[in-house]
């Protein structure tokens, strides 16, 4: 799940930890984002991953949509946690 979020152009936020009680049990809960202002970036990556160009004839990716993320502008929101 975690790898998910970050190839789909989520930061991590942080943890919230003992969060909830499920099942007698504390659970932490991770949080990740995508502000509005990181959003025209996040989606001009898709689209360039997604387009046919971007695969061979036998549809597999010529770069895969982390490394593609990976080279995002770093977050102007502070310090982050990547």
């Amino acid at each position: 799940m975690i790898q998910a979020a970050r190839r789909l152009g989520f930061r991590f936020e942080g943890v919230f930890y003992n969060h909830m009680i499920f099942k007698g049990k504390n659970r932490d809960t991770a949080w990740y984002s995508i502000l509005d202002d990181e959003w025209h970036e996040v989606r001009a990556i898709l689209d360039a991953w997604l387009d046919d160009a971007n695969f061979d004839s036998n549809g597999v990716a010529k770069a895969s949509l982390f490394e593609m993320m990976s080279q995002r502008s770093p977050s102007q929101r502070g310090s982050s946690h990547e």
